[in-house]
């Protein structure tokens, strides 16, 4: 099973026009979103399924984060640590970098946590900026592999360890 992260879900038309194609195929997925879109631009019975499975991250509670950093490294053991290690001290572009990893660090255990038990083959991530960094890490912590959509902004201007992503990634669209 395919777990596919983006920033807004199918509010986006790179993203809703990707996943219907991958839907043809055939191929099982399930969307996770950092945020819930503000607006869509299909207008659909595929759209209107889509967004009522797809699976929303934020808004995190405090107790989210103090679980998910209490308790990251007893599910995940060394991946938490070699994670964690690469947060602090893995290549970074800027200091707002190094702070965006460890903060999508943490929410990526939160995510992984409510992951393991699923079935999850493979990570997809829709934009390699911040649901990039947190698909990264929700690979890495699950021991599954991980790819990224990247498009121009993300790899370009928003960019976060973005050489990490590259050399984790098993593809690259």
């Amino acid at each position: 099973m395919i777990h596919y992260i983006t920033t807004n879900g199918i509010g986006n038309a790179w993203v809703a026009n990707e996943l219907h194609q991958v839907d043809r195929a055939g191929i099982p997925f399930v969307l996770h979103t950092m945020r819930r879109p503000g607006s869509h631009y299909h207008e659909s019975a595929w759209a209107r399924r889509i967004e009522a499975e797809t699976r929303v991250i934020y808004p995190l509670r405090l107790r989210d984060v103090i679980g998910a950093l209490v308790t990251g490294p007893a599910f995940f053991r060394r991946r938490f640590l070699a994670a964690l290690g690469n947060a602090l001290f893995g290549r970074r572009e800027h200091l707002r970098a190094r702070l965006a990893s460890l903060v999508h660090l943490i929410v990526a255990c939160h995510w992984a946590r409510r992951l393991r038990r699923q079935p999850v083959s493979h990570i997809h991530a829709q934009w390699v900026h911040s649901s990039g960094t947190i698909g990264m890490y929700g690979a890495w912590l699950l021991g599954v592999s991980f790819s990224f959509t990247g498009h121009a902004t993300d790899l370009f201007r928003d960019r976060v360890a973005l050489g990490d992503k590259i050399r984790r990634a098993a593809f690259i669209i």
